[in-house]
């Protein structure tokens, strides 16, 4: 299972957990939740309150608490169910420790046959996303939800469980409750559709537990929905039996018929799922060689499925064979950045368990070069590796003047400063230069990564290196950056602060309303618009704005469709079942137009085929958006979403990484 469910611009920065502002008028500060819907919540705070940063968690402010609470006693009276619904999820937003254990309350006391009962468990399970952990009694309502004759308490059930099993690994770690729960989830699913179906395997993944038999339809013939059996391979691959299984029908599997559309996703989820394990795939690498040799031979060119698959298969060799020239060979067709992260991900294991410097060499040889296409991966992969000149290809990247590999950079050294066996002073300088740039929008992301580095830094005053300035340095620093115009630098500086024991006096919070002028600008450009159509490689897909207000960002993709910008570039991540991305001009995830929009929340919700803005913190989006295959509800009020995909969602469901995107043109109105 992938878990980094969070469709940022790049990999989350560490420790990006906000802080509740001080409220001095909690009445006031619960009407503008109320007028501006949950999403203020979400949005604005970025809440975790509960969960610390580098140390203890903070004591939250009476403020605070009164405003769950009040938060809490409008869920619980809300007499109709809308307004229930509503106030529901801002208890997800807001809630804490405190939330958690009234909703097991709840739980136990309503039938399990109405939407109250939904709800409940589907906050529940939010807040379980969030990180808090569950005691025995939520896990035994959650449970008792497996059994409900209402389906959507079911599903409500089941996400929660999954969510749940994630936060509370102690609680879900005895071998007996784990199997009997494992029999549960099996026994009650009788439909496996692909709501229920999907939500099963994603808490049996939870669990690392696999039913005792498994369809055969799973990697077999007349398989599921893709979604649901993409999710099947993620759970038998965290199983040694299921590994077992997943390696048997591989060498079984209608490579011919098998890799056409969305189904290519199954195969290379179950074959990523085996990477670290060795295991006997010569069949199968046998199967899929005689299938390309078939389609040249009938004068058709492989697919970039086919391509990706292969490459799979030689990364295996390269990792457990050592033979890295294999994956030189592979997949000709395949982009040049998507292929070099996996160069980047196979010498990376080789490091990991070779007796060698030659992994590392070749990897430090990648970050160091400034025309690298996958140099960015390169060096946040710099993170785990000592030696061989790691110190300074790293350095050389703060101070190369390239925000996307001072990112990049600054994100390895910040997780490398968690391990004081690895602390460096010639960081420092580096650090400093790239958090204090000039606030230009291109250089956010990094700035923020930077702050949040030297905060690992200097996390511990005794295990600062030597050499490196002094700590009243650092907080000067942080201070200063209170006052940037960019909102999430102040919070990363406000973060930094509240790490190291300092308390400021104010919140870096900005008012979510954007100024009139901006938002009349961005209604008049979208006069007449009702989306765009996206021409891929696999054919056109078309987004709607229609029901959907978030004038900046949708007057920011028409502006940047309408100049071409989008043209030639490609999808650059893919989550099978969760997103599709793409919009980044650089393809590694670290690129954009060189502007920032604001955020533009709301309470609607992420399904299946909704467009969202990518962001590497508050106030970023840019050009990279993203697509959902399926529902995600803990994007739900912490993503800007502009659209929805009303046609051609097969069209997304077959995207691969480095497919292009060929034109985008503006949809407007008859």
């Amino acid at each position: 299972m992938v878990d980094d469910l969070s469709p940022s611009a790049t990999r989350p920065a560490w420790g990006a957990v906000a802080r509740p502002p001080r409220l001095s008028d909690p009445a006031r500060a619960w009407t503008r939740l109320a007028e501006e819907g949950w999403s203020l919540a979400a949005g604005l705070w970025t809440l975790e309150p509960e969960l610390g940063l580098g140390g203890p968690a903070p004591r939250l402010s009476d403020d605070w608490l009164r405003l769950e609470r009040d938060a809490w006693g409008r869920y619980a009276l809300a007499e109709q169910e809308a307004d229930a619904r509503s106030f529901a999820f801002v208890v997800a937003r807001l809630g804490g420790r405190r939330s958690v254990a009234w909703l097991a309350q709840e739980l136990r006391a309503l039938p399990q046959v109405d939407g109250r009962s939904e709800m409940a468990l589907h906050v529940l399970g939010l807040l379980c996303a969030r990180g808090y952990a569950i005691d025995e009694v939520a896990l035994a309502v959650a449970q008792a939800g497996l059994s409900a004759r209402d389906p959507q308490v079911q599903r409500a059930s089941r996400y929660a469980l999954q969510r749940c099993a994630r936060s509370s690994p102690d609680l879900f770690s005895r071998e007996g409750a784990r199997l009997q729960l494992r029999d549960r989830l099996v026994a009650t699913d009788e439909r496996w559709d692909e709501g229920g179906g999907r939500l099963t395997w994603q808490a049996l993944a939870a669990l690392a537990e696999v039913p005792a038999e498994v369809s055969p339809t799973i990697l077999g013939t007349a398989p599921p929905p893709w979604l649901v059996e993409v999710e099947a391979v993620r759970a038998l691959s965290r199983h040694p039996e299921g590994r077992s299984r997943l390696l048997s029908r591989l060498a079984t599997f209608d490579v011919d018929g098998g890799l056409a559309g969305p189904r290519v996703h199954v195969v290379l989820e179950a074959l990523r799922g085996l990477r670290p394990y060795p295991g006997d795939l010569s069949a199968f690498t046998e199967r899929i060689a005689a299938h390309r040799a078939d389609l040249i031979g009938k004068g058709e060119a492989p697919t970039r499925g086919v391509d990706w698959v292969e490459c799979e298969l030689a990364w295996r060799d390269a990792v457990h064979g050592g033979r890295l020239e294999s994956l030189a060979a592979c997949g000709p067709n395949l982009d040049p950045v998507a292929k070099g992260a996996l160069v980047v991900d196979a010498l990376t294991a080789q490091i990991a368990g070779a007796s060698t410097k030659r992994p590392i060499d070749r990897l430090v040889a990648m970050a160091a070069d400034a025309d690298e296409a996958a140099g960015a991966y390169a060096l946040a992969a710099l993170a785990d590796v000592q030696g061989g000149g790691t110190v300074d290809a790293l350095r050389s990247a703060l101070l190369g003047g390239d925000p996307a590999r001072a990112a990049a950079a600054a994100g390895a050294v910040a997780a490398r400063s968690l391990d004081g066996s690895m602390l460096d002073d010639a960081f420092a300088d580096g650090l400093f230069a790239v958090a204090g740039h000039p606030s230009e929008s291109a250089w956010i992301e990094a700035r923020v990564t930077a702050i949040e580095a030297l905060a690992a830094l200097y996390q511990d005053a005794s295990r600062v290196p030597r050499g490196s300035p002094p700590v009243e340095t650092a907080v000067s620093h942080w201070e200063q950056a209170l006052d940037d115009p960019a909102l999430t630098v102040r919070a990363a500086a406000y973060r930094a602060l509240r790490a190291h024991g300092l308390a400021p006096d104010r919140f870096p919070a900005t008012d979510l309303v954007a100024p009139a002028d901006a938002d009349a600008d961005a209604r008049s450009t979208l006069d007449g618009v009702r989306g765009l159509s996206i021409a891929t490689d696999h054919g056109d897909f078309r987004i709607s704005f229609v029901g959907v207000d978030a004038p900046q960002n949708q007057a920011n993709l028409v502006q940047l469709a309408a100049a071409g910008f989008f043209e030639g570039t490609t999808w650059h991540r893919v989550v099978p079942g969760f997103v599709t991305q793409g919009g980044d001009p650089r393809g590694d995830g670290y690129g954009g137009p060189g502007r920032t929009v604001p955020c533009e929340l709301s309470n609607l919700t992420f399904g299946r085929g909704a467009v969202g803005m990518a962001l590497a913190g508050r106030d970023t989006g840019g050009s990279q958006f993203f697509i959902t295959h399926a529902a995600a509800p803990h994007l739900d009020g912490r993503y800007t979403l502009v659209g929805h995909v009303d046609e051609g969602m097969p069209v997304v469901d077959r995207l691969l990484v480095g497919d292009v995107i060929h034109r985008v043109e503006v949809v407007r109105e008859r």
